[in-house]
């Protein structure tokens, strides 16, 4: 399977959807931060600082990012972030 590199735009959305997810029990855990720092490095191929992301709404995610295919691979990387740490804190459910 060959994974497209999305635009900067629905790239930057993502990671601001996984670290909304990753910061829902109040704080960026390592292993969220690796998994989200991997993701940009080899998929997204961005560069942007992880402390400066701001959250996003539903909304606005969905807004921003059409593309079927782009909405599912961001929605399944979420699921990863949350549940990275072996267990789904109840702000994540």
């Amino acid at each position: 399977m060959q994974l497209n590199t999305p635009s900067p735009e629905i790239a930057r959305a993502g990671l601001r959807a996984l670290k909304t997810v990753a910061v829902a029990d109040g704080e960026l855990h390592a292993l969220e931060r690796q998994f989200i720092e991997s993701v940009q490095q080899h998929v997204l191929k961005t560069s942007l600082d992880l402390d400066v992301l701001e959250s996003i709404q539903p909304s606005q995610l969905a807004a921003l990012v059409e593309p079927a295919e782009a909405r599912e691979r961001i929605l399944m990387a979420c699921v990863v972030v949350a549940l990275i740490d072996g267990q789904a804190s109840e702000p994540r459910q």
